[in-house]
């Protein structure tokens, strides 16, 4: 067999490593978080990728031997596999703390000893993410400490990897320092010298901390929640200026005249109202009176609140049980329509007695003509309004004798009394005329007009034949 044809089989198989590690990447790619299940099926794999590694050596090794030229694959899978690697041990050991580790060659029995020795905790805890900074100066030094002891001093992730973690956690203005580099090993070192030149700016930063506590806001009422937001941004920044090495021991005075400054005045009384002596209050006494004055606030607000659902609760059960007494009142016991029966226009235009017959045919109360819940001596409501016995009006027959009159101007007139519980008020005029018959006869006609809530209807007796 010819150099030519062995470098031909050689590299038939290293492309069969090669697809093998591909699946693997492929399949850890697709993981986020690594179950107790997954977890086993990566360090399956893992081992796998190690035997992997060791076919992938044997066979390039040889084609080097046979081709010079072919030098150049291994860089790329080398870079590859240590990548995978990280990946893996990553999902497997998300918070494990890096570790120093010595220099030796690397080795696929090696590392799969020390991933193996790792996995020795049942506990899975979950993935740890790296900080991100935006360009603030006053979340610089938080984001240095952070990535400098997960990422910039691991010395297990290549610096390729680092620059990658680095970009990774920029955004805003910090993005477009280093956007212009590209991804290479000799590119990270220079973008995070870029990045600390930027932005590890001392007086910068204690400046921006400062401006931070002026600018908290001011107080229009008392509200606990504005009140911890003021308290908190300023223990937050004093304790980044203390870090920075700043006096903050000797600034009580200032930072509480300041602070108190944003109350608002019921909080601004209460505080002068807590204070004793002469001697100026220290940052603490601040802090300490924050603190008890917001929880007496939440606690007479929870009171409070509960007080207004249960009156708003009351008022609304109230005002149902109203709404649908209203309802049912209104209901006409004739017609079936959302009106009382002594409004029903239909019930209203039939003759009195036939009026009667409805009510009996229904059994409802002749004097309130609602439903027969009560009986006829217990009815609420006032009786008829012409004769006074317990009846309803539109029921009195006229001409019973039981009509009280007072005569003006020639004109007879029923006279009515009105009650918060009247049901119908009629007005009844009556005037007599002369008129003449068709073959001159002279004859007694006598109008009688009854006037209602809902129409007026004209009755004429007379001896005429209409």
């Amino acid at each position: 067999m010819t150099s030519a044809q062995d470098i031909s089989v050689l590299k038939k198989h290293r492309a069969i490593v090669k697809g093998a590690c591909t699946r693997i990447h492929t399949y850890i790619d697709a993981i986020s978080f690594a179950t107790p299940a997954i977890a086993a099926q990566l360090e399956e794999r893992r081992i796998k990728l190690d035997e992997y590694w060791s076919q992938y050596n044997a066979i390039q090794a040889e084609i080097e031997l046979l081709d010079e030229n072919e030098g150049n694959d291994r860089i790329g899978f080398e870079e590859a596999y240590y990548s995978l690697c990280a990946k893996i041990r990553e999902l497997l050991n998300p918070l494990s703390a890096p570790r120093a580790q010595p220099t030796q060659p690397y080795s696929p029995s090696t590392s799969s000893a020390f991933n193996r020795s790792e996995n020795h905790c049942s506990v899975r805890l979950p993935k740890l993410n790296l900080p991100t900074f935006s360009g603030k100066y006053d979340e610089w030094f938080p984001f240095y400490d952070s990535f400098n002891s997960i990422i910039h001093s691991n010395a297990s992730i290549s610096d390729v990897q680092k620059l990658q973690y680095l970009k990774s956690t920029l955004t805003g203005d910090a993005s477009g320092v280093i956007s212009a580099l590209e991804i290479s090993a000799a590119n990270y070192q220079i973008a995070w010298d870029i990045l600390k030149e930027r932005y590890d700016n001392r007086r910068m930063i204690v400046h921006t901390h400062i401006k931070a506590i002026l600018d908290l806001p001011s107080l229009t009422k008392e509200d606990s929640t504005e009140l911890r937001r003021i308290a908190d941004g300023a223990i937050r920044h004093v304790q980044a200026l203390k870090a920075l090495k700043c006096p903050t021991a000797h600034w009580d005075d200032l930072l509480v005249y300041i602070l108190t400054s944003k109350f608002d005045p019921r909080t601004l009384r209460e505080w002068q109202s807590s204070l004793t002596g002469t001697e100026t209050p220290t940052f603490k006494q601040f802090n300490d009176f924050i603190s008890q004055h917001c929880l007496v606030l939440e606690t007479t607000n929870k009171v409070s609140l509960a007080s207004k659902d249960t009156n708003k609760n009351s008022q609304t059960n109230a005002k149902r049980q109203s709404t649908c007494a209203a309802t049912v009142k209104s209901k006409c016991n004739y017609c079936k329509g959302e009106h009382p029966m002594y409004y029903c226009k239909e019930f209203l235009a039939l003759p009195i007695k036939q009026r009667a017959v409805e009510v009996r045919n229904r059994k409802l109360c002749v004097n309130c003509l609602r439903s027969p819940m009560h009986s006829l001596d217990k009815c609420t409501s006032r009786g008829c309004k012409i004769c006074n016995i317990k009846h309803n009006t539109l029921l009195h027959q006229l001409g019973g004798g039981s009509l009280r009159h007072f005569r003006h101007r020639g004109i007879k007139h029923t006279k009515f009394h009105d009650s918060r519980d009247d049901t119908f008020v009629e007005h009844s005029r009556q005037r007599s005329h002369n008129a003449f018959h068709s073959c001159g006869q002279c004859h007694s006609l006598r109008w009688h007009i009854t006037f209602m809530s809902s129409f007026t209807r004209f009755r004429i007796s007379s001896k005429f034949h209409f």
